[in-house]
């Protein structure tokens, strides 16, 4: 997701699969998913991130909680490369974790891997 400004309110609880890519970010609630910004993340005494901070400048309020990684890096295309990095290794997991379910389901189906009397 890709937006110019990203504004979470304090009561806030929002996942973003598989991160976000904004100009700027003002974090007053709960977030879970990587924040890649062109400019200043702010992470207010309310809010938390439980992900990666990438951008020029992370400002931490006292009280604010970041349970991630900060990196640092000019607003260039390094930030595209590691969005578009992170994106594809999320999506990948995702896919994994769905074809996981999909298969522990079909197990579970009356009959299923039966076929004239042998496993299939």
């Amino acid at each position: 997701m890709r937006c110019r400004h990203i504004h979470v309110h304090k009561l806030s609880n929002i996942k973003f699969i598989p991160g976000i890519r904004a100009e700027t970010a003002e974090i007053h609630g709960h977030v879970e998913g990587d924040i890649i910004c062109e400019g200043t993340i702010q992470i207010s005494k309310t809010g938390a991130v439980y992900g990666d901070c990438i951008a020029p400048a992370v400002k931490l309020e006292d009280g604010a909680s970041l349970s991630g990684q900060m990196r640092f890096m000019k607003p260039d295309q390094a930030l595209d490369q590691e969005y578009i990095r992170r994106a594809q290794a999320a999506q990948e997991a995702y896919f994994a974790r769905e074809l996981e379910a999909d298969l522990e389901a079909f197990k579970n189906l009356p009959g299923a891997g039966e076929a004239g009397g042998e496993s299939v």
